[in-house]
């Protein structure tokens, strides 16, 4: 279940009415997973405030790629999911200190990393390379599993440029990727060589249905598997957690409570820049016959027009419009709407404050809410102080001069 709202506060408020009305057992924890630990400290104290429970105890607050891997290690059983994951960046970061110098001694495809490193090998360079191909290959895990199969089967192959599933043999000088891949996996060993969050994450997919079927005939779920499960104010998650979540959803109840700037469906809108490139494709592209022009529909075509879009959710907002777009593919709110009267908490900022007149934050907050389209012309407001506009020389500076 998927439960949406544009501030913290009224999100905290809901949750509490989440523990109250369905209460778990006495020994049984909350468990709750959060983006950040900073964001796990705002929670507990919200929580133990005394509007909401006034005490904070029994709960479980996690990161979630750590704690949906002891989930995974709950489904497939201990002795083919170590308990920490040997794939992970820190596990990756000291591997790759190791191997690399050995490596690029002894094979030539390692020749762009060697060259990089120089001689005699820098150890603060070697460190540096390390954190950055842990990194890659985290993400890799994430986001493409598919490219890790292909290099872990000995094919040294990509996907093609169309993305339609077709593949592509990697570029001379990428074949390095494919085959440190191999030596991690080697190097591992061959009773954890299969243990990366993707493999791991297949194997889990594929057992759930055993388990759902277990749990439809016994009502028994595996030992580990909670109750309940909280994902609470994360603002990105890839799809392999979001299909992890959907999954566990079967046979435990899953509640995602997370951040959304509009109450209205928002997935369509297209940046200004994004129209345009798409009007040149069009204009370079071969003219269609006169029957595919009649059966062209101008609801497919980019309307560029100020009404037809708000430019900061367009322009801001693409990472946060994916995301919400992939959680509402895996919700099913036509299950549950009948339990619940309501399943958002969209609060418009420029009526429930005292102020008068609303902040010009208030206003556009209110502006992305509605879904409102840009003014044709500039609206003179009163300069309040709630909106500033800092230039700094760096990303650094810019977070300085915010904090």
């Amino acid at each position: 279940m998927v439960l949406h709202g544009n501030r913290l506060e009224d999100l905290r408020d809901l949750l509490v009415q989440v523990l109250q009305r369905q209460p778990l057992a006495v020994l049984e924890p909350e468990v709750i997973l959060l983006q950040s630990n900073g964001m796990k400290h705002w929670l507990e104290i919200a929580l133990s405030s005394d509007d909401a429970l006034g005490i904070c105890a029994a709960t479980r607050m996690a990161l979630p790629s750590a704690y949906l891997w002891q989930v995974y290690r709950a489904v497939l059983g201990p002795a083919t999911v170590p308990a920490a994951m040997p794939f992970d960046k820190t596990s990756l970061l000291w591997r790759l200190v190791r191997l690399l110098p050995v490596l690029c001694q002894q094979d030539v495809a390692y020749a762009p990393l060697k060259r990089y490193l120089g001689e005699p090998l820098q150890p603060r360079k070697l460190y540096q390379l390390a954190l950055q191909l842990a990194d890659v290959l985290d993400g890799y895990q994430s986001y493409r599993a598919d490219w890790l199969a292909h290099w872990a089967g000995g094919r040294d192959l990509m996907p093609g440029a169309d993305h339609a599933g077709a593949t592509a043999a990697l570029p001379p000088e990428h074949l390095w990727q494919a085959q440190l891949w191999r030596d991690i996996r080697q190097d591992v060993g061959a009773d954890f060589e299969d243990s990366s969050r993707a493999a791991v994450h297949e194997r889990f997919l594929a057992a759930m249905v055993g388990v759902k079927r277990q749990f439809d005939a016994t009502g028994q779920r595996p030992a580990g598997l909670p109750a309940r499960l909280v994902v609470f104010g994360v603002s990105s998650l890839p799809m392999q957690l979001v299909q992890a979540l959907a999954a566990l959803g079967q046979v435990s109840q899953v509640l995602i409570l997370v951040q959304n700037p509009c109450q209205y469906f928002w997935g369509d809108l297209v940046e200004g820049h994004a129209a345009l490139r798409a009007q040149v494709r069009r204009r370079q592209s071969p003219k269609p016959s006169a029957g595919q022009l009649q059966a062209q529909s101008p609801a497919n075509l980019y309307d560029t027009s100020p009404a037809a879009t708000h430019p900061l959710l367009a322009s801001w907002g693409k990472q946060g419009r994916d995301y919400l777009h992939l959680l509402d593919g895996f919700d099913a709110p036509e299950q549950y709407r009948q339990l619940w009267s309501r399943v958002d908490v969209f609060v418009d900022p420029a009526t429930a404050t005292s102020e008068r007149p609303a902040s010009q934050l208030a206003l556009l907050q209110s502006a992305m809410l509605n879904l409102s389209p840009e003014p044709e012309a500039p609206q003179a407001l009163p300069d309040d102080g709630s909106l500033e506009f800092v230039s700094a020389h760096s990303a650094q500076r810019e977070l300085e001069v915010l904090h």
